[in-house]
């Protein structure tokens, strides 16, 4: 039998011996050990619950196929009928160049007489809720049927037996006001009594959703919706395969096949929803989190393993004096970060385990699609506490390797070793800070370039490229920072060094061990760096949806328009009494002002394409809002035919350059359908509502005097507005051209009077104000049109409901009314900011704290030093505000400033997206939140220093 090796034996010793005092060693120094097992143990955490939560909220096959079939065999779709096209097998997306025309074909012609089809097709309703009336989302189809299980699940009560029974979610029994057995009263498209039999729950929405289910025709929809492009067709019985799927698609047709999902076509990639891809989508996203955190803890970690050593400097000089090799002090240090790392990765795996299934509880919405499944794979557990061993060892292998090159003679006389400043650090710090903006910008300037020729896609290689350049791009500038920190914190400590004793000692505390410092500064950096960057991309990105929203209205306003559709004489019918409006939306939603506005109408499409006018219906002048020519958007007429990506960029481009069109309430003209008048008439009072503030005085005056105040600067040409007549064959021959209002040439006849602008801070659709008087003398016709309203607070639903109930009753259409609310555009920024705020925090508190925590340990001598020679509490107190100050501030200042480089890289003109920093939250992660710590840190200054008597000797 072969014998052990010498050497391998040496090593075995020598681990063991190492581990031995470095479990000792760690047991003496409870505080430092479990100050290093938290550092561990935090990150470990994080991995751990991200491996839980990230793998459930991505199917496995056989969860997509639950949640999307039930237990059905296939669900098909008539995509695009009369059309020949290519799907991807494992989704019902087309791909590819849309092939050439067939004859289209009914949907049941394609499969056996006898198979069993189940056609869902999602419509809406109008129907009385508990507080009014409301436009829902409703369901045709039989998604009661158990083979419809696991998609769609009966919860409660049975199942509908005929179109006068439905099944409703929970939440919309709650809407309704109603419970299982009530009936629920439909408005329109059909007007009816139906009788709630039960609930049922669509696992693809969450809890919230408001959906009523019923036979096809219940709503009044088709009953072969099957050949409906908008609905879905599930085949409980019928097998599909790849083949057959093929051959659907022929016909327009795109199917998700069990079949296929089991049995892949050989060319195809593998599906998108499979074990092996949800498993390397998590591993990418963690990977990269888990790449953050090693990285933290390890400077963490390291500084706290630094300062460990030289407080058992002492101790280790005393092995080595005895006959240990450099070998062995090496292993002693870095047995530490082993012993540690392994406690922090058993800690942490089971707090992040905890933490993760909490966070699923609180955050699942009731839909499937949230989190598919639990999915806690053990392996990936088991391996993140082995990866914490390996933080552990990795923060202790730079300490280590200074503790196994320790002067012995040196240590054990207790005198410190003096670390020198290198010179040419900070100068390539400099270089890579200098590279790396450059880098970031460059690759925002080829991101626009290489888009608008047209050869940026995200499959290439190209793509690949500029991605790189945008990531390393800061990266390298942030490892350039922390080259330099060292100079930025002497450069601190001298100017500091005239604010005080405090500022003074603590400044040069922090620039002289850098070894402690850097560490904190750099975690607080990165993380700032990381919240400033998403922060800033949110609110850009909301900016300019913001931008480009087009609003009704001013936000929180109800517009009630007089003109409503008669459902029983099929015509455009307009109420006469506005006061009931204005009565019923003081009873409904919280009115601040509401008036009456009277307008000019725009004109009209005519009732049908071939209704023929007499010659006086044709020759009378319809007049409205003339756009000067000189003032027309040109780039527009580019979206008239097909564009390529190219064209379209190159449009969107010149679009957003030319100030002409800017407004799509200009762009478009007038509205075919009506509704939009673009000539009102009131006085400055009407104009104050609509501008949600006080006109401008030159606007009061243009109304006073006869002339026109108009919100847009396109209205005007020489300072003057124009009103225009044509003949009604004229608008009617303009619309058979599908250009509403284009293309007429001259009116005729036209006024044009002096205007001024009095724009509003928003964009919405109202054209030019006239007072009446002015409207009297161009001898234009105007009427009441609109009821506006303001109010304190945004209508809710039940307000909304009860508003468009009330208004039913008045016009005598039940449910064919729905008040105008405008709620702008939805926004999410704000709250994800905050959360991001909060987390960063978190991290930044943690990481000064350790800092902190170290600097005192590590100056205990000092501080003793200070108190032998009467040093005042108020002194200690300052150390540690100054100290949270230069590496807490430091950190936070510099990872805010390289966090907007990123963001003004991807948002430079003609990225299509409007730079905008959220600078609040900036300001209070920058410098509100340095200050805090160092504000906690002056109230909490820590054990009182004593006097030891080996320092004074």
């Amino acid at each position: 039998m072969a014998s052990t090796p010498p050497r391998l034996l040496a090593a075995l010793r020598r681990a063991t011996v190492a581990l031995r005092i470095a479990r000792r060693s760690s047991a003496r120094s409870p505080g430092r050990s479990a100050l290093i097992v938290a550092l561990v143990a935090l990150p470990v955490a994080g991995m751990a619950a991200i491996a839980l939560i990230i793998p459930s909220t991505v199917a496995t096959t056989a969860e997509h196929l639950a949640v999307t079939l039930g237990h059905t065999q296939a669900q098909i779709q008539l995509s695009m009928p009369g059309r020949s096209i290519q799907q991807d097998p494992f989704s019902m997306m087309s791909r590819g160049s849309i092939g050439e025309e067939t004859e289209p074909v009914e949907l049941r012609a394609l499969f056996p007489a006898d198979t069993r089809m189940i056609p869902v097709f999602p419509t809406s309703v109008t129907a009385k809720t508990r507080s009014g009336v409301a436009v829902l989302n409703a369901v045709e189809g039989e998604t009661w049927d158990p083979s419809m299980a696991g998609h769609y699940d009966v919860t409660a009560g049975q199942t509908p037996q005929n179109t006068n029974e439905v099944l409703v979610s929970a939440a919309m029994l709650d809407r309704l006001g109603l419970s299982l057995g009530d009936e629920a009263e439909l408005l329109a498209p059909v007007k009816k009594t139906v009788t709630v039999v039960g609930e049922l729950d669509d696992r693809t929405q969450p809890s919230s959703g408001q959906t009523l289910f019923g036979f096809p025709g219940t709503f009044g929809g088709d009953t072969g919706a099957e050949n409906n492009p908008g609905a879905y067709t599930y085949l409980p019985d019928t097998i599909v395969d790849w083949a057959q799927v093929q051959k659907l698609n022929e016909h327009g047709i795109v199917a998700l096949s069990r079949d296929v999902f089991e049995n892949p076509p050989p060319a195809a990639a593998p599906p998108a929803v499979s074990d092996v891809n949800a498993l390397g989508t998590w591993i990418v996203v963690a990977g990269l989190i888990m790449g953050f955190g090693l990285l933290e803890v390890m400077l963490l970690a390291g500084a706290a393993f630094a300062v460990g050593a030289r407080a058992q400097e002492r101790s280790l000089a005393t092995v080595a004096s005895v006959g240990a090799n450099r070998s062995t002090i090496f292993s002693i240090i870095a047995a530490n970060g082993v012993v540690l790392g392994a406690l922090g990765g058993i800690a942490g795996a089971g707090v992040g385990i905890g933490a993760g299934s909490v966070f699923m509880l609180l955050t699942d919405d009731g839909s499937a699609t949230m989190y598919f499944g639990y999915h806690l794979w053990w392996p990936a557990m088991i391996g993140i506490a082995i990866f914490a061993i390996l933080i552990g060892w990795a923060g202790a292998v730079v300490p280590a390797i200074r503790a196994s090159k320790l002067d012995v003679i040196a240590a054990l006389r207790g005198a410190r070793r003096r670390s020198n400043p290198s010179k040419r650090r900070p100068i390539i710090g400099i270089i890579a800070v200098l590279v790396g903006i450059s880098i970031t910008l460059f690759g925002g300037i080829l991101n626009i370039v290489l888009a608008d020729q047209g050869f940026l896609d995200s499959t290439g290689v190209l793509y690949g490229a500029l991605f790189a350049m945008l990531l390393s791009g800061p990266i390298l500038a942030q490892l350039g920072l922390l080259l330099c920190s060292g100079l930025v914190l002497r450069l601190l400590a001298r100017l500091l060094s005239k604010k005080g004793v405090a500022a003074r000692l603590a400044s040069r505390d922090a620039a002289r061990n850098t070894g402690r410092s850097i560490p904190a500064l750099a975690v607080i950096m990165t993380t700032v760096f990381a919240a400033v960057f998403a922060m800033t991309m949110m609110t850009s990105n909301e900016t300019t949806n913001r931008d480009n929203y087009q609003y009704s209205t001013m936000p929180g306003q109800v517009r009630l328009t007089l003109n409503y559709r008669d459902q029983e004489t099929r015509t455009d019918t307009t109420f006469a009494k506005p006061d009931a409006f204005v009565a019923a939306a003081r009873a409904s939603v919280d009115v601040d002002t509401v008036r009456t506005l009277m307008s000019v109408a725009d004109p009209r499409r005519p009732v049908s394409l071939d209704t023929r006018l007499s010659d006086t219906e044709a020759a009378q002048l319809v007049p409205a809002l003339a756009l000067p020519p000189a003032n027309r958007c040109s780039a527009i007429s580019a979206w008239d035919g097909p564009l390529t990506n190219q064209a379209a960029r190159k449009a969107l481009k010149e679009m957003e350059a030319d100030w002409r069109c800017q407004h799509s309430f200009v762009t478009s003209g007038i509205v075919a359908f009506g509704g939009q008048d673009h000539i009102m008439v009131g006085d400055e009072t009407d104009l104050a509502l609509v501008l949600g503030s006080e006109p401008t005085q030159a606007a009061k005056d243009a109304l006073a005097n006869g002339e026109a105040v108009s919100l847009y600067p396109e209205y005007l040409a020489d300072g003057k507005v124009t009103m225009a007549w044509w003949t009604a064959a004229s608008w009617q021959e303009s619309y058979r051209e599908d250009h509403f209002g284009e293309g007429m040439g001259d009116g005729a006849k036209s006024v044009s009077i002096n205007a001024v602008v009095n724009e509003a801070a928003l964009p919405i659709n109202f054209g030019i104000f006239i007072s009446e008087q002015t409207a009297q003398k161009l001898g234009l016709d105007y009427a009441d049109s609109i009821v506006l309203a303001s109010t304190t607070s945004l209508p809710t639903d039940s307000q909304t409901d009860a508003l468009n109930a009330a208004i039913g009753t008045l016009i005598q259409q039940p449910g064919q009314y729905w008040a105008e609310v405008e709620r702008g555009p939805t926004t999410a920024s704000d709250a994800l900011s905050w959360g991001l705020l909060g987390l960063s925090a978190l991290i930044a508190v943690g990481a000064a704290a350790v800092a902190i925590g170290l600097a005192r340990f590590d100056g205990r001598r000092d501080q003793a030093t200070l108190a032998a020679v009467g040093s005042s509490p108020r002194v200690q107190r300052g150390f540690g505000f100054w100290q949270a100050v230069m590496i807490a501030g430091t950190g936070a200042v510099l990872g805010a400033a390289i966090g907007l480089i990123l963001p003004i890289a991807l948002t430079l003109p003609g990225s299509g997206t409007s730079f905008a920093a959220p600078w609040l939250l900036i300001i209070t992660i920058a410098i509100l939140l340095p200050f805090a710590i160092a504000c906690v840190s002056w109230l909490f200054p820590g054990r009182k220093a004593q006097v030891y008597r080996a320092v004074i000797e």
